[in-house]
């Protein structure tokens, strides 16, 4: 599998930021065609989620899509996501997170967390996608106490894709 770069992270981020009004339903409707139940999960997400205020509900779906673009950008066939996959990935990332969290010295989950993210098979998407929710902290009403809820979606998508992404690509 090809690997995916910072600087392709960041121009699907464009692209998606630059979508006006009345192309999203288009690329909703892409979405849905390609990867339905990717689709449902985030929105749900979205929606369902009451922790959430509308910055992060924002952010959560915007870079949802950028995600989703990358992969449709850059590999010619990915197979469809099984929802079982979604729920796998999901379960696998939360307990990550829990583990994390029972660690007893911040430094050592800190160093666990980058040696994760460095040995991930496309670990320029995960810290492209981290960074952009360490930014919106600072500068919008995404709350640090939902960063890791939120991380944990984009992550288990991207996870998802990463499995879904025919080995030819």
């Amino acid at each position: 599998m090809k690997k995916i770069t910072f600087d392709l992270c960041e121009k699907a981020l464009k692209e998606v930021l630059e979508i006006k009004p009345e192309e999203a339903q288009n690329y909703a409707q892409q979405m849905l065609q390609s990867q339905p139940y990717m689709l449902i999960y985030l929105t749900t997400a979205a929606e369902n989620n009451e922790i959430f205020n509308n910055a992060e509900i924002d952010i959560l779906l915007s870079l949802g899509l950028t995600i989703w673009k990358i992969f449709y950008d850059n590999y010619k066939e990915i197979e469809t996501i099984p929802e079982e996959n979604i729920f796998k990935y999901d379960d696998e990332n939360l307990n990550f997170v829990k583990s994390m969290a029972s660690e007893d010295n911040i430094l050592q989950s800190q160093e666990k967390l980058n040696e994760y993210i460095n040995n991930y098979p496309q670990s320029e998407i995960l810290k492209f996608i981290f960074q952009v929710l360490l930014e919106n902290c600072r500068i919008s009403d995404l709350r640090i106490a939902n960063l890791f809820p939120l991380f944990i979606y984009l992550k288990t998508e991207i996870d998802c894709f990463v499995s879904a992404v025919k080995s030819e690509n």
